[in-house]
């Protein structure tokens, strides 16, 4: 059965290269398009690759290339602060609660990064600006780096307890929040406690 396979074969590809020698055979034909055909194929997997990665690079980028630095992307957003309670009685109140909200006014998102599990930083300052108290002092934060990723028009909201205990009667006080790796993200507020 494999001999007369083999001479079938044989009779078959035997015309076609006795009446043409410049026409390849069919295993040649084959090899050629399989040759001719991979390298397109390997060609736009390479193409596909590299726009996957710059794709990786900036997941979000569409269109024109936006600076994303933290040099000029605090200019997306808009920072408040908020405190509750508004008239502070001592020693009655003997903390505040201060609100910090971030809010993305723009039309793309935009990454925060932050070297610290940190995010937000508020400061009780005196009327001359001298801090009298730091509320990371007092929390546990870890060296880990981290990202937020804030769609447009979305917001972000943190809540703090500030001591009272710095604050004297009828002294100016300010309350400063901003966000440690954005110095232009920040917020102020003044208080004048009463008795």
């Amino acid at each position: 059965m494999k001999s007369m396979f083999s001479l079938a074969l044989a009779l078959i590809t035997l015309p076609v290269h006795a009446a043409d020698p410049a026409t390849p055979g069919f295993w040649e034909r084959t090899w050629q398009s399989t040759k001719n055909g991979s390298s397109h194929v390997w060609d736009s997997t390479k193409r596909v690759g590299a726009k996957t990665a710059a794709l990786a690079a900036a997941p979000f980028h569409r269109g024109k290339k936006t600076t994303n630095e933290p040099k000029t992307i605090w200019r997306q957003f808009a920072v408040s602060l908020t405190l509750d309670p508004v008239a502070v009685k001592l020693p009655e109140c003997r903390s505040i609660h201060a609100t910090v909200v971030l809010t993305n006014k723009s039309k793309t998102p935009a990454q925060l990064e932050f070297p610290s599990s940190q995010r937000i930083e508020v400061l009780v300052k005196n009327e001359a600006g001298k801090t009298l108290s730091r509320w990371s002092d007092d929390q546990k934060l870890d060296k880990e780096q981290g990202f937020l990723v804030i769609n447009p028009e979305e917001r972000l909201e943190y809540t703090t307890t500030l001591s009272t205990r710095d604050m004297s009667p009828g002294q100016t006080t300010i309350i400063e929040a901003y966000f440690p790796s954005f110095d232009q993200l920040r917020a102020t507020r003044t208080v004048v406690p009463t008795k």
